[in-house]
């Protein structure tokens, strides 16, 4: 079996197509660039003088100017922090220093966005059974200085996290959607 065989592949696929549409209703002009090089395995990079980088998923732009990338995540749910106490996402260090230079190298705002599908979270605590659901995110040079911690756990790289609690006075990802609104408007199913 191939990655693109994979269910989370094809769920990623869906999320970021209905995310397009939801973004397109709201006056955006979507640019996706997350087409798999063919027989390579290999997501969309943005080459530079001084390397290629990992690229995000879209390129989304308004008549008004505004113009940004999106890195699109779609997760069962967040995860309960025992450590913390607390619901974190997170992304490969990797990527994330790699969109951390997309958006240095062009100039342009990026985005992570995590589509949270929410319910039932191991080891969460009595007082809080369920994810938080809906569509989470923001500027990846506000993530940069909210993030929550990182860890070797995963991959070659490691992770890095986020939560919608921390830090208490300004969260690092904020609710920009119900989860609801951008399937439904998106057209997933």
């Amino acid at each position: 079996m191939n990655f693109c065989d994979k269910k989370e592949f094809k769920v990623g696929r869906v999320f970021e197509s209905a995310l397009a549409r939801w973004m397109i209703r709201r006056g955006f002009c979507v640019l996706p660039v997350y087409d798999i090089a063919e027989q390579q395995f290999k997501g969309p990079q943005l080459f530079a003088c001084d390397g290629g980088f990992v690229a995000p998923d879209m390129l989304a732009m308004k008549p008004s100017g505004q113009i940004l990338f999106v890195e699109a995540k779609c997760k069962s749910g967040f995860t309960w922090s025992r450590q913390y106490q607390r619901f974190e996402t997170g992304i490969d260090i990797r990527h994330y220093l790699d969109y951390q230079k997309v958006e240095e190298k062009t100039g342009l705002p990026l985005w992570i966005v995590f589509l949270q599908r929410g319910g039932a979270v191991k080891d969460a605590p009595p007082d809080k059974p369920s994810s938080p659901r809906g569509l989470f995110g923001n500027e990846i040079r506000i993530l940069a200085a909210r993030e929550s911690h990182r860890h070797d756990n995963w991959g070659k790289s490691g992770m890095v996290y986020w939560s919608p609690e921390y830090p208490r006075e300004a969260p690092a990802l904020r609710l920009i959607a119900e989860y609801d609104s951008v399937i439904r408007e998106g057209g997933a199913a």
